[in-house]
């Protein structure tokens, strides 16, 4: 998206779905959604790089991934607990 001040990374596109309504509403607020099929996705890194927020329901949020995800603000599980969240 054109603009977007904001990047949000969605882990296991499989498991869940941002629907329309929300897409726009992200889009209404100058955020790009980045939905990834797999984690392990070579451009991963990349986009970790550069997102805001991570969306994720089972995906591990490791020490790792904190550390290069420079400019995060924010982990959003889709669930209930954080045994998934390095915290």
């Amino acid at each position: 998206m054109l603009g977007a001040k904001y990047t949000i990374l969605q882990t296991e596109a499989h498991a869940t779905k941002v629907t329309f309504p929300e897409t726009e509403d992200m889009k209404l607020a100058y955020a790009r959604l980045v939905v990834m099929e797999d984690a392990d996705d070579l451009s991963f890194g990349e986009e970790l790089s550069s997102c805001d927020a991570i969306l994720c329901v089972a995906f591990k949020v490791t020490r790792d991934i904190l550390t290069q995800a420079k400019r995060l603000r924010v982990v959003a599980r889709l669930g209930t607990g954080v045994d998934n969240i390095d915290i």
